[in-house]
């Protein structure tokens, strides 16, 4: 839904579009993580609700601040481009870079960060100039996808593609599957989605029929040995992949390959056995962590056929008791305000929340947000521009590329008060 560079399924946000492209974003005041005082339990009905209070002086959520002192910070190098996507586990962050590889050799590199020691390394860098994008961590291991276009300099054409996992302690790296995505409509194939839990791996990948050529099959694995658990098929073009403690999630849609966008979305759940179910409509990013399943729903972009976020919220739902609720704020002003890219585990639910608007002038933009199920949502400060987070294994992590240079940011969730 940002305005980061991926091809296909790109949502843009407008705003965020010019600041990453040209190198325009202001310097806001060095964020810092803030603290999730409890509210009462919530009740059996369903979480407890965001606050409806949204004027110019008072933030859309409760706010919240922990000492700068419990932050933990990585300065990201200066010479490189900037984060394309964001995965943690505990204080170890994966991420990739803007990019598709080439011979700029931007996007190539998929990096370790370990908050609690400070450290930064080039963890892979891809052969034959391919991109190397959307790593996740879980579980000691890594995975991520490889790929080039058969015309690499304008995006089209077949795209091959292999995804790879290493081991983290042995620094071993398997090939999990490979292959090629045959050019679409408009002329480029789809790129691999992944999603990695400690005991299983899934990727889905177009797999076009005479009857369905916008059909994606998704193989799930086990772990470590790769044997094949089971398969699902989609109805339509994917567009996000998560990966439950039982369950496989995602979202499809229409596809305007044209203008690399999908629209007409629903939210998809899988099990092991049965066909795909469907959980709710006009969703897009989706993202899950044992029994807790969040996603970013965006009517106005899906059945207006946009290709640019309109009013995004974040719902989320557990997996054996589907009930979808709203955690965030409705935007209730301009366009292109809202909430995106959710992250979830531990039982929280974090996200990047813009309510920026003639009636909440905000000219901080993006904000970390958190909900629990004991504290309710609050807004994390000061936090102003970041952009991803992540939140597992007893910690919160998150990215902010508005100071100069870029900063990865960690706080342990027993740091946080309450």
């Amino acid at each position: 839904m940002k305005a980061y560079p991926m091809r296909p399924r790109t949502r843009l946000l407008v705003g965020v579009a010019v600041c990453l492209l040209m190198g325009a974003c202001g310097s806001p005041a060095t964020p810092s993580l803030t603290s999730m005082t409890p509210k009462p339990a919530a009740s059996t009905t369903g979480p407890p609700s965001a606050s409806s209070d949204l004027t110019a002086v008072t933030p859309p959520y409760r706010v919240a601040t922990i000492p700068a002192s419990a932050i933990h910070r990585i300065l990201l190098p200066p010479d490189r481009p900037q984060i394309h996507r964001l995965s943690g586990d505990g204080s170890q962050v994966v991420f990739d870079e803007l990019g598709f590889g080439g011979d700029a050799g931007q996007g190539r590199t998929i990096w370790l960060a370990d908050l609690a020691s400070g450290s930064l390394t080039a963890l892979a860098t891809s052969e034959n100039a391919d991109a190397a994008w959307t790593p996740i961590i879980s579980g000691g291991r890594v995975a991520w996808v490889e790929w080039h276009y058969a015309d690499g300099p304008n995006l089209r054409g077949d795209l091959t593609w292999r995804v790879e996992l290493i081991d983290l302690e042995t620094r071993t790296v398997r090939e999990v599957q490979s292959g090629v995505s045959p050019a679409g409509v408009g002329g480029a194939g789809g790129i691999p989605l992944i999603a990695l839990t400690p005991d299983r791996i899934a990727v889905a990948a177009p797999q076009p029929t005479g009857s369905n050529p916008g059909a994606w099959q998704t193989v799930v694995r086990g772990l470590p040995t790769l044997g094949v658990a089971w398969t699902v098929t989609s109805a339509e073009w994917m567009y996000s992949l998560a990966l439950g403690s039982d369950a496989l999630a995602f979202s499809e849609g229409k596809n305007d390959a044209v203008a690399d966008f999908v629209y007409d979305t629903r939210l998809m759940v899988a099990r092991s056995s049965g066909a795909p179910v469907e959980i709710a409509r006009d969703a897009f990013e989706v993202v899950a962590n044992g029994n807790l399943m969040a996603w970013v729903s965006d009517p106005g972009s899906s059945q207006g056929h946009s290709g640019q976020a309109v009013a995004p919220r974040i719902f989320e739902t557990s997996l054996d008791q589907v009930a979808p609720w709203s955690l965030s704020e409705e935007p209730n002003g301009d366009p292109v305000t809202g909430s995106s890219w959710p992250a979830t585990g531990d039982g929280i639910v974090t996200w990047a929340d813009n309510q920026d608007s003639s009636l909440h002038p905000d000219p901080g933009g993006d904000h970390l947000v958190a909900w629990s199920a004991g504290g309710g949502v609050v807004q994390l400060e000061p936090t102003s521009g970041m952009l991803l987070s992540t939140v597992g294994g007893g910690w919160v992590t998150w990215y902010d590329a508005w100071n100069s240079p870029p900063q990865l940011y960690g706080v342990r969730l027993e740091d946080l008060p309450g």
